[in-house]
């Protein structure tokens, strides 16, 4: 049975659905810190793919709870009955969360993990809120748009795939320890690198790390071990491979899966090769640190190219195709920036004018003020 015990009016909790990938769960991170802040309870749900336990694994004292996402099966698919069976298990579970903490708002921040959390916020009298961080939205975000409230979007461009003047911009949240202020010896030291080396970080996301790792251990052989070195979060299973690789090149390098602390990564890095997801690309640009940027060709819509194309046009960033890019191309790329400092500073202004300013706080206003009005129309209604 739903707890019937509310919170004080003053903070209504918020069910923020954010699981999938880096790019949905690390923004979700940030505004549900916001409202933690402001003494709201906020549960995190996410999905039950391996990045997920990976990412909550560093934020033990946060509370995550998993329900199972899928793409919805084609009609009369033999796949249609079990999807059917987990989605309202879904539902019924969000509905159940709901109600322990007295949630009075719903955020999705995109994907299919978070469609069950905003059908159980209309069912259960909820606001409820999603967030496109992407130039072009996912099919997945068109239709959790048609269960939601509130339409908010990273982007101007990304506006006009909402019909009716649904959408508002208002940027992607960042966490605030994305821009630490940690200076770069500290970020290097803490990894083990040289302090003086020109530092490449390397990065393929939580869906296509593959392309991108294989692409730089291709380029290893055309480097000078005085002149670069490495940070390389390879994704799962990969790190000890690509380890192996840099040792054998005689490459200083930090490679993990994983890192929790990408303040210190962005700070200890002078350039960036990754893929393009908004997220990412919003983080880059609070750190100030330009990249090449290779898009993952098997995005929704491919929006990763247009997202991509929004950071080339203000010279923050170079874009490459992975269909068009070999190993030694990205290795000459690379030689020519580490050994042009003026246009790498450059890079760095434009990268630094593209950065969001406030937007998980914009989204935490927005949470917060309709959290307190459903609240307080429930309060006059029980009265």
């Amino acid at each position: 049975m739903e707890s019937s015990i509310l919170p004080p009016l003053n903070s209504p909790g918020v069910l923020i659905a954010c699981g999938g990938t880096g790019g949905h769960f690390f923004p979700g991170i940030a505004v549900g810190e916001v409202l933690m802040r402001r003494g709201h309870q906020v549960i995190f749900v996410i999905s039950e793919k391996e990045i997920d336990a990976i990412a909550a694994s560093a934020y033990p004292a946060y509370r995550f709870e998993k329900i199972p996402s899928f793409a919805m099966p084609k009609p009369f698919s033999a796949k249609m009955i079990p999807f059917v069976v987990a989605f309202l298990r879904a539902v019924w579970l969000c509905r159940k969360w709901i109600g322990e903490i007295g949630a009075k708002a719903v955020l999705g921040m995109g994907g299919f993990t978070s469609t069950a959390p905003l059908v159980a916020a209309r069912t259960s009298g909820c606001v409820s809120f999603i967030h496109e961080s992407n130039a072009i939205p996912g099919k997945a975000n068109l239709l959790n748009a048609k269960f939601a409230d509130h339409v908010l979007v990273g982007w101007e461009a990304c506006k006009s795939h909402f019909p009716g003047g649904q959408a508002e911009v208002v940027g992607t949240p960042v966490r605030p320890s994305v821009a630490t202020g940690e200076s770069v010896a500290a970020a290097r030291a803490f990894f083990l690198l040289h302090p003086d080396r020109f530092t490449v970080m390397v990065m393929g996301g939580s869906q296509g790390a593959q392309g991108i790792n294989e692409t730089v251990i291709g380029m290893l052989e055309h480097f000078d071990p005085e002149l670069v070195q490495f940070l390389h979060l390879a994704g799962p299973g990969n790190a000890d491979r690509i380890r192996e690789s840099y040792d054998a090149a005689g490459i200083q390098s930090y490679v993990a899966e994983f890192c929790s602390d990408m303040g210190k990564v962005y700070a200890a890095s002078d350039l960036g090769i990754t893929r393009s997801g908004a997220s990412s690309l919003n983080e880059m640009a609070v750190a100030g640190l330009p990249g090449i940027l290779i898009p993952y060709p098997h995005a929704a819509d491919d929006h990763q190219t247009r997202n991509a194309e929004v950071f080339a046009a203000s010279g923050a960033c170079i874009v490459r195709a992975q269909a068009d890019l070999n190993s030694l191309d990205l290795a000459h790329l690379v030689a020519e920036l580490g050994t042009n400092p003026e246009r790498m500073q450059t890079m760095r202004e434009a990268m630094l004018a593209l950065a969001p300013s406030r937007s998980a706080l914009t989204i935490g206003d927005l949470i917060e003020e309709a959290a307190l009005d459903k609240a307080a129309a429930v309060g006059r209604e029980m009265k």
